[in-house]
């Protein structure tokens, strides 16, 4: 319920002048009530301080900041920059939104706007209407009759009935506007066109095989006599045979169609089985006739044909010929010997059953079945209902068949009719003469990449909506979660609880109007004079009283799709472009100047379910379709010389399994499945001399009863003998001794220094002081003289430096024992480690595993292949089902 929005926008109003009146920005271009009829040039907002940022703008709502430039004292965006967001008339330009500063200027490139809010059809149409443009209307014309505005825009116009009304007018700045109406319950023709391929068309035959299984051939064939040969003998008694059908069924398999030029279609389909029950007699005069009860099958049938399609008093013409039939076996059940003879006879008059009354009836059913096929594919007349759960307010969707044609690989029709109102609501003034109509001429249906298109006129779009106005869907009274439609109101809606409603008034019928938009459909909807009145009871009373009133002209973009049911469906992708264009507070007078962005933002939050309701009767416009499929569109395009149509293309698919049908397999008849193979072991065994074995595990080997390892054994080669000493040991000459420390070298067992033994430090001299023995810095004296220090781990005696710790002992050598890495020593001997699952034994490895094992008796050989089954001693293809297989011959089982 919007009524607390509403309360919120007349609150804004109010508060709207106080608020801006403190701000700290002005607008300086464009200019209040400016008229422009091009962008204006230049945007300016002024400040009387540096701004460190752009304030918030907009222009009728849209954010525009990003177009300005910040200066030192003002901000300038260019005119140009903002022409998607002009509207024609009144532009509302604002800073720092809702309270900021706001100018409103118009923009005006083309002529006043002419809508119809009623017609009287009394000889003469008389029409009242509203001609509005923000510069005014000097001139306006109906059907070249010049009619006189008043200054409020309004005129009446009294002109000859006229299927088409053309207004012409012009305001005062030379623009002029041409506007077309069209009379209510006008006929278009083509209405909508249709286009289905060949692929299409193949994926709805089910309907057709559902009407040749649902055929009732027992009224027509039963008691037919198929084989008479009696005579009468010479006191009138019956002698001989005869035979004649008691029951007869049948099941279809298949059915096509296959399209060809000059509305020329072929068809051809299978019949799986015919069964029919037979009674056969064997009279023998005076005595009672042997009676014997018997069945036969015959199938498959196959029959073809051809189908001329027509149109007549707008109606589809279906015409059949060359209808033909190819009837493939006839079994008849077993009979004893003496009635063998009449088999013969009783399949001949089978057959002549499908060349008389069988044929004749199917070709009945096509000539009805054919039609009702193409009748979900061309519309015929409906019913569009929008029930508010008090009242049906009903239109009539009138279509008849216009044209009809084939080519190799297309169907196409197109219909003529139109909607008209079922109940006129004549509370509410009637648009007799106001659907909005476009010249531009309706194509056919355009497929591009699909299976089926289906093309609709805007103006039936339009008189849809005329035709909702007139029996009282946009006048609506909207009482907590209740909707009431039409004229009266209802003022207990709801219940006493309920003290709040909206009520919505519609001065005229909405409107669509359809363009291209890159490559894809734009569709907008109008309303215009559309008013929103919140009501309240106050204080316990029983009585509503106004609370506010609001009046708007509303542009909103349209979402078409195609709902499970085939209807359009409708949805709103963009949020509303509102313009409100009064406010009444209470029950005072309509405000019509000072009406700010702010209300407009507030009611268009509000403003969904309204346009849900007045769009709903778009939403049953029902889509051509076949019977249990429906259409999945691919592409929604806009079509005709100016674009101003609808086009749904897209593919056919299964919606429903109401067209299913049961297939009958036809007739079984024995068949040979080939020689029989010798018996085998089963899957699960193998075959060895004659026997069958279960499989040894694996790694074994299968001999007889017993299963042998694999790769038991393996030799390693001759042993070495071993030279490694292992870690922290090397071998010298044979023997193993620990490992020298660094900077030693080991000979036998004695470490020796690498360092040299001594070396000579040079000639001794004199010490510096003689009477102390001081030598200099970096000597030392040694028997009265000075020499220069040795290196470290030598000992200076006199001018030779010897190295102090030369050699030492690493003990007595031992006897290699270790084989190195990757071999192991086996009786003093080095041999290759043994792979996995092995041990060693000198130079041979063995597997850790057994040797053998047992794997029990073999049985006689008693089975057959996987898809063959055993018969005797031999084996022979499965029979398919229903059939039971007896040596190489599989026989039908009943």
């Amino acid at each position: 319920m919007p009524l607390k929005l509403i309360h919120r926008a007349v609150i804004a109003l109010l508060c709207l002048g106080l608020m801006a009146c403190g701000s700290d920005y002005k607008i300086a271009e464009p200019v209040k009530d400016s008229v422009h009829t091009s962008p204006p040039a230049t945007f300016k907002v002024t400040y009387t301080k540096q701004q460190d940022a752009l304030p918030s703008m907009t222009l009728n709502g849209f954010n525009v900041e990003s177009h300005f430039t910040l200066g030192a004292t003002e901000a300038i965006g260019d005119g140009a920059d903002f022409s998607a967001y002009f509207i024609e008339g009144y532009n509302t330009f604002q800073v720092d939104p809702p309270s900021g500063p706001q100018v409103k200027f118009i923009y005006d490139t083309e002529g006043p706007e002419v809508v119809i809010l009623g017609a009287t059809i009394d000889g003469l149409a008389t029409i009242d209407g509203l001609a509005n443009d923000e510069m005014g209307v000097t001139s306006l014309t109906v059907n070249g009759t010049e009619v006189v505005v008043a200054d409020d825009g309004s005129f009446t116009a009294e002109v000859a009935q006229a299927d088409i009304y053309d207004y012409v007018a012009t305001d005062t700045l030379g623009h002029e506007s041409t506007t077309q109406y069209a009379s209510l319950g006008l006929d278009y023709d083509p209405s909508l066109t249709v286009k289905v391929t060949q692929n299409g068309l193949d994926v709805a035959m089910d309907q057709i095989v559902n009407a040749l299984n649902g055929l009732d051939l027992n009224s027509l064939v039963a008691g037919s006599m198929l084989y008479d040969a009696t005579w009468q003998g010479l006191f009138g008694e019956t002698y001989g045979a005869d035979g004649f059908v008691r029951n007869i069924t049948m099941s279809a398999k298949s059915f096509g169609l296959d399209l060809a030029d000059g509305n020329n279609i072929g068809f051809d389909g299978t019949i799986n089985t015919v069964h029919i029950q037979l009674t056969l007699r064997m009279h023998n005069g005076f005595l009672p006739p042997t009676v014997i009860n018997i069945g036969a099958n015959v199938g498959p049938v196959d029959l073809s044909g051809d189908v001329a399609l027509g149109v007549e008093d707008r109606m589809p013409t279906v015409e059949l010929s060359n209808l033909a039939f190819n009837v493939g076996a006839i079994v008849i059940d077993d009979v004893g010997v003496v009635f063998q003879a009449i088999l013969s006879g009783l399949t001949t008059g089978i057959l002549n059953l499908f060349d008389g009354v069988i044929g004749n009836a199917i070709e009945g059913l096509l000539n009805k079945a054919i039609p009702d096929l193409l009748a979900g594919l061309i519309k015929e007349s409906y019913t569009i209902r929008i029930n508010d759960g008090i009242s049906d307010y009903d239109m009539a969707m009138a279509l008849n068949l216009a044209s009809i044609s084939t080519t190799e690989a297309m169907l196409s029709a197109s219909m003529a009719g139109s909607v008209i109102p079922v109940n006129p609501d004549l509370d509410i003034p009637q648009p007799l003469t106001g659907t909005l109509y476009t010249s531009d001429a309706l194509p056919a249906a355009d497929l591009g990449a699909a299976d089926f298109a289906v093309s609709i006129n805007t103006n039936v779009i339009n008189q849809t909506l005329a035709s909702a106005h007139s029996v009282g869907l946009t006048q609506m009274n909207m009482a907590g979660t209740n909707l009431q439609f039409g004229i009266p109101r209802d003022d207990n809606l709801g219940g006493e609880t309920i003290v709040n409603r909206l009520l919505v008034n519609n001065q005229t019928p909405a409107t669509v109007e359809i363009d291209d938009a890159s490559g894809a459909a734009s569709i907008t909807l109008s309303v215009y004079g559309l008013e929103l009145l919140a009501e309240s009871k106050k204080n316990g009373s029983t009585e509503y009283t106004s609370d506010l009133g609001v009046r708007v002209n509303a542009k909103v973009a349209l979402g078409i799709g195609v709902a499970e049911d085939n209807t359009l469906d409708i949805s709103f992708p963009a949020v509303p472009e509102v313009i409100v264009t009064g406010i009444r507070i209470g029950g005072g007078s309509w405000i019509t100047n000072g009406v700010n962005e702010v209300a407009n933002d507030l009611i268009s939050t509000s403003f969904g379910q309204v346009l849900q309701e007045i769009a709903k009767p778009i939403a049953n416009i029902e889509l051509p379709s076949f019977a249990c499929l429906a259409l999945i569109p691919d592409n929604i395009t806009a079509v005709g010389g100016t674009n101003a149509h609808l086009n749904v293309a897209g593919s056919l698919t299964k919606v429903s399994d109401a067209c299913d049908n049961e297939i009958v397999d036809p007739p079984k008849v024995a068949y040979g499945r080939g020689v029989g193979t010798p018996l085998t072991c089963s899957s699960s065994q193998e075959y060895d001399a004659g026997l069958c074995y279960t499989p040894c595990n694996d790694g074994y080997n299968g001999v007889g009863p017993v299963c042998w390892k694999e790769d038991a054994s393996y030799g390693r080669g001759v042993g070495t003998i071993p030279t490694s000493c292992g870690s922290g040991k090397e071998n010298d000459a044979g023997l193993c001794y620990p490992e020298c420390n660094d900077g030693y070298n080991g000979i036998g067992p004695v470490c020796w220094s690498t360092r040299s033994l001594s070396y000579g430090r040079g000639v001794g001299t004199i010490p510096s002081n003689i009477w102390t023995g001081a030598c200099p810095s970096g000597k030392e004296n040694d028997a009265g003289l000075c020499y220069k220090y040795c290196d470290s781990g030598y000992n200076g005696v006199g001018p030779v430096c010897w190295l102090i710790d030369a050699s030492y002992g690493r003990g007595v050598g031992t006897i290699p024992k270790d084989c190195g890495s990757g071999k192991e020593n086996d009786a003093g001997l080095c041999y290759p480690e043994c792979n996995d699952g092995y041990h060693g034994i000198g130079p041979v490895c063995w597997t850790n595993q057994s040797l053998s094992y047992g794997r029990g008796v073999g049985s006689p050989i008693h089975s057959c292949l996987d898809g063959m089954e055993k018969d005797g001693l031999l084996c022979y293809e499965q029979c398919d089902e229903g059939y039971n297989g007896i040596g190489p011959v599989c026989w039908p089982v009943d």
